[in-house]
C-alpha cells in the first residue's frame, strides 16, 4: 500500500473520529436511544437494557448526557456471571460504532443492585455541561484511537450500533447489542 493510500485511510479515520467527538449541542443533534436486544444467557430472564443520549439547553445552561443500563440474570452461562461473587467482580464494556469504526468505548462496574426480577444491574450516567464532564458509575473514552482516556459523552446518531460485553478476569464476552434510533 502506497503512502498516499495510507494517508487517505488515516485522514478518513480521523474525520470519522472527529465527527464522533463533535458537540451534539453545536450540531443541532437530536436525542437518540438504543434498546439492547434481549438475549438468552441461561438465566431466569434474558439480558437486556438500553442506551439513551440526550441534550438540553436553557437560558442558564446547556448540556448533554449518556445513560446506559444493562441488566443480566445471575447465575448465567456467561463467564463472570456464573455466580453472584463473580458477577460482583465483573464489569460492563460498551462500544459505539458508526459503520465498522468504533468511535467510543465505555466501561461500567456492577451497580450492586439486584432488581425485583433477580437481575444484576450495570448502570452508567455521564453528563457534560457548563461544569464539565461528570461521570457516575462508569466512564466513556470518546476517542479510543488516542492514547489515554478522552473522557466525555459520545455523540450517538441514528443507525449507529451499540454492543455490550461482560469483562471478567481479563476476558471479554459478547452479551447483547442494539441499533441506535432517533427519538
Amino acid at each position: 500500500m502506497g503512502t498516499k493510500a495510507k494517508l487517505g485511510i488515516v485522514l478518513g479515520a480521523a474525520a470519522l473520529t472527529f465527527a464522533g467527538l463533535a458537540s451534539a449541542i453545536d450540531m443541532g443533534h437530536v436525542d437518540c436511544m438504543a434498546k439492547f436486544e434481549p438475549k438468552a444467557v441461561g438465566g431466569t430472564s434474558p439480558a437486556g437494557g438500553f442506551l439513551l443520549h440526550r441534550q438540553w439547553a436553557s437560558d442558564l445552561s446547556k448540556g448533554e448526557g449518556l445513560d446506559i443500563y444493562v441488566e443480566v440474570p445471575v447465575p448465567a452461562k456467561v463467564p463472570g456471571l456464573f455466580n453472584l461473587e463473580q458477577a460482583m467482580k465483573s464489569s460492563l464494556f460498551v462500544t459505539l460504532a458508526r459503520g465498522r469504526t468504533v468511535y467510543a468505548e465505555c466501561t461500567a462496574d456492577v451497580d450492586a443492585t439486584v432488581t425485583a426480577k433477580g437481575l444484576l444491574r450495570y448502570e452508567m450516567i455521564i453528563r457534560n455541561g457548563d461544569s464539565g464532564v461528570r461521570p457516575h458509575g462508569g466512564v466513556c473514552d470518546i476517542d479510543p484511537w488516542t492514547r489515554g482516556v478522552q473522557l466525555g459523552v459520545p455523540v450517538a446518531y441514528g443507525d449507529d450500533i451499540v454492543r455490550a460485553y461482560i469483562v471478567y478476569d481479563g476476558e471479554m464476552t459478547p452479551l447483547t447489542e442494539g441499533k441506535i434510533d432517533v427519538m
